[in-house]
């Protein structure tokens, strides 16, 4: 059996996302279920859960055993990814009332394979367990935290939890309907701490907690991205949010005028983001300053207001100069896609 040892690098996820395990774990109380989690990596090697999925329609549950609807998998990790830039950076399933708060050795076997076979790094498993009443209610569930590295061999390391207040962001419904059946009580089985904990910590948990909590992850932030992407959407313009690899979090803009990318800084939106536009050459890409774009920067300006006036902008000048304009007027079929002029962030 494999050896067990504590982690500082915490497993940090929305509290929204913590709601969607513990409903489904509760609508299974008898038999094994799961699903899985998209988000990113920070560079201290700490999982950060933006989104958790359920079983697909196609799994297949048991007493003993969960199989997750393949086809559903890959179907949501191209949307996640496409969409947001988020990696699938682990799994989760129950274990019931099993009694066995840790991987089974069928469940170290199996996330082991996947990082020989998708050659990852490392990869998180969340092993879910749950108490009932005596009615045969669910009275908790029990989450605790592992994590696989490809370079620990014969051993995996326990998580602490983070759970970032609110919603993801990224979350576009909420994982219940109003008036839906009340969440049973919620034990972290691995352990919990908060940002501010890490804080106090020592130095490589303080950097961890830089690299892990992202303006986009605190409520105003939630709020503040949301405002973002509805503008764009009142507009009629077609905006994408996408975390990169290492956190960072860019705003993709498609419409017929223009392809940009908004870089957002850490500590937006007192700072401007910087801006890259697709050029009129193919495979040209221009990245510059608000400032080098001789364009002033108030922190209540919404990016989409940003987006126009730019654009705006840089039609004027290519009309005095008599010049193509840096963004070309592309017509309906030349749209740009993904991979033109925008670029796609990497799914590990």
């Amino acid at each position: 059996m494999p050896s067990v040892s504590q982690s500082d690098r915490p497993l940090l996820i929305f509290e929204s996302e913590v709601d969607l395990i513990v409903r489904e774990v509760s609508h299974w109380p008898h038999l094994e279920t799961g699903g899985d989690l998209f988000g990113y990596w920070t560079q201290s090697g700490a999982a950060v859960v933006c989104l958790a999925i359920g079983p697909g329609a196609g799994a297949r549950h048991h007493a003993t055993s969960f199989y997750q609807d393949a086809r559903y998998l890959e179907r949501e990790g191209l949307r996640l990814n496409d969409r947001f830039g988020l990696q699938h950076v682990g799994e989760w399933h129950s274990h019931h009332t099993l009694d066995l708060p840790h991987p089974s050795g069928g469940d170290a076997r199996t996330v082991r394979d996947a990082l020989a076979r998708y050659r990852f790094e490392r990869f998180a498993l969340v092993i879910c367990t749950l108490s009932l009443s005596r009615q045969a209610a669910v009275e908790e569930v029990s989450l605790q935290g592992y994590l696989f590295e490809a370079q620990r061999r014969d051993s995996y390391l326990t998580s602490p939890w983070v759970v970032l207040p609110e919603r993801s962001p990224m979350r576009d419904r909420p994982t219940a309907a109003a008036g839906s059946r009340p969440l049973p009580r919620v034990r972290f089985g691995t352990g919990r701490c908060t940002m501010n904990d890490l804080r106090g910590g020592p130095p490589e948990r303080r950097a961890l907690e830089t690299l892990g909590e992202r303006w986009f992850t605190t409520p105003a932030g939630q709020r503040r991205l949301g405002d973002e992407l509805a503008a764009f959407e009142r507009a009629g313009l077609t905006a994408k949010a996408l975390v990169s690899p290492s956190g960072d979090l860019h705003v993709a803009v498609l419409d017929d005028r223009a392809a940009a990318r908004y870089l957002l800084p850490t500590d937006y939106p007192t700072t401007a983001p910087t801006v890259r536009w697709a050029g009129a050459e193919e495979g040209a890409v221009l990245t510059r300053t608000i400032a080098e774009l001789g364009v002033s920067w108030d922190r209540d300006t919404l990016l989409c207001e940003l987006h126009a006036s730019l654009v705006d902008r840089n039609a004027t000048e290519a009309r005095v100069e008599g010049s193509d304009p840096a963004v070309s007027d592309r017509g309906a079929d030349d749209r740009p896609s993904r991979q033109d002029g925008v670029e796609v962030e990497g799914h590990s």
